[in-house]
């Protein structure tokens, strides 16, 4: 049932798009300090959008070999590495709503300019 694929795609999702996102913030954060130009709210905000955008489609890809994990879920040692891929998509749940509302902070901090 496991896919050695899935999890190695897994892997470097749950390492890459948690430290694009920890970038993405700090840029945000820094939209408010003097000589910001609008250009750079508007690519933060585009930026985020987009991986937010990669994150959902992760979900959503990922989505039926996760329920094939909690339809036979195991809890013997066998099933530790399924419950920890399962574990790692709600947390990908958290990581989307988390980009989402810094592509919102991004568009407000635009919206300041006009």
């Amino acid at each position: 049932m496991t896919d050695p694929d899935f999890f190695t795609a897994l892997g470097a999702v749950l390492v890459f798009l948690p430290l694009y996102t920890s970038q993405r913030a700090e840029r945000i954060r820094s939209l408010d300090a003097p000589g910001t130009q609008l250009r750079h709210a508007t690519e933060e905000a585009l930026l985020t959008f987009l991986l937010f955008l990669f994150t959902l489609a992760t979900l959503v890809f990922a989505a039926p070999v996760i329920g094939g994990f909690v339809a036979d879920v195991d809890l013997s040692a066998a099933g530790a590495t399924p419950a920890l891929a399962v574990a790692a998509w709600v947390l990908l749940v958290g990581l989307a709503l988390w980009q989402l509302s810094l592509a919102l902070q991004a568009l407000r901090a635009r919206r300041n300019w006009f």
